[in-house]
């Protein structure tokens, strides 16, 4: 009989751990090569230095170097580069092997599976200097607006992981603007605002109210997931425009990868393409430093407790504990274990 009820008892934990996980964006093996890419971004190089790239195999690359942002001269430092690069390139599509530093650095920086003639024929196109980015800024600053933000997601029924898009969007700047006039935390643009009912005149601008600008991005995105079925469709096309995603799935489906392998478009182009993989890789980065900042143990949830309660128990922010535990929800069963800092 307790065989059986632990058995029962274990099943019972399955079921809750998995309702629990049920919404958390999963990263699609296709993904994960540009996943780790952009993880590399975030927490290998710093914004001084560009990380020279293959756009299509985010996997291969050739050098990295210090351009800092303000230099004078940094686009012909980039460009220069890129020549060097290219001209490497070459050498190993003609020759197939290395003769000098340039060369060397292609084909060190090839992965295995591409390392061919053709492949490098075509390289030169695709090279690229993407720069290191430091989020440790907007980490702090996330602080203020976290509570609020996952209170909204959870009240809304939508990934917990979403809170992760201000760390792409702005920074979690409440008065960012953008080239483009998209502002505050979710960089939502005039029109798209007014129509979400946020108020956007020379006297007011409801998109740098934290509040009333996260109500809009969320009914925003509920509308894009309903719209384009599928969550890396709608937070991509949060980025993209929901007309351009449409005419996408039209041609290919509602099939992700297949979309960003081929939907070929002038805007539809690499920071598009790579906006969902580096939502997933701010997440993961994000859980990595919350996790390395104190000292964890774990505790067993009691009857009745629930996650802000636990939080303020030890004197936890309530989303350290979500990204700690990898949460998608709030809710909790008994019996659950949860990682917790010591203070």
């Amino acid at each position: 009989m307790n065989r059986l009820l632990v058995l029962n008892n274990f099943l019972l934990s399955l079921f809750f751990a998995t309702k629990l996980h049920a919404a958390a964006l999963e990263t699609p093996k296709a993904l994960e090569k540009d996943v780790k890419f952009w993880e590399k971004v975030f927490t290998d190089y710093s914004p001084n230095e560009c990380i020279y790239h293959d756009s299509e195999n985010l996997d291969a690359i050739f050098a990295n170097r210090k351009v800092p942002i303000n230099a004078k001269n940094r686009n012909k430092i980039i460009d220069d580069q890129i020549r060097r690069l290219k001209a490497g390139a070459n050498v190993l599509a003609k020759l197939g092997r290395t003769t000098g530093p340039m060369s060397k650095k292609i084909y060190q920086g090839t992965p295995k599976r591409l390392r061919n003639k053709s492949y490098w024929e075509s390289l030169g196109k695709r090279l690229r200097c993407q720069r290191g980015v430091d989020l440790s800024q907007s980490f702090k600053r996330s602080n203020k607006h976290l509570p609020m933000i996952i209170k909204l997601l959870e009240k809304n029924k939508i990934p917990l992981d979403l809170k992760y898009l201000p760390y792409l969007e702005s920074g979690f700047h409440t008065r960012i603007r953008s080239k483009a006039n998209a502002r505050g935390l979710w960089q939502i643009m005039p029109s798209v605002a007014r129509r979400l009912g946020l108020k956007v005149n020379r006297h007011r601008d409801d998109r740098t109210n934290p509040y009333r600008s996260t109500i809009a991005a969320i009914k925003l995105l509920k509308k894009l997931k309903k719209k384009h079925k599928k969550w890396p469709l709608a937070i991509t096309a949060y980025n993209y425009g929901s007309n351009g995603m449409a005419r996408a799935t039209k041609k290919y489906g509602y099939d992700y990868i297949k979309i960003k392998k081929r939907h070929k478009t002038s805007v539809f182009g690499f920071a598009v393409k790579n906006y969902y993989p580096s939502l997933l890789a701010t997440r993961n980065v994000v859980r990595d430093i919350r996790k390395g900042s104190h000292a964890t143990k774990k505790y067993k949830v009691r009857r009745g407790e629930n996650l802000t309660l636990i939080a303020k128990k030890f004197k936890n922010r309530l989303h350290e504990v979500i990204d700690l535990n990898h949460l998608s929800s709030t809710k909790l069963y008994p019996g659950q274990r949860l990682k917790v800092f010591v203070r």
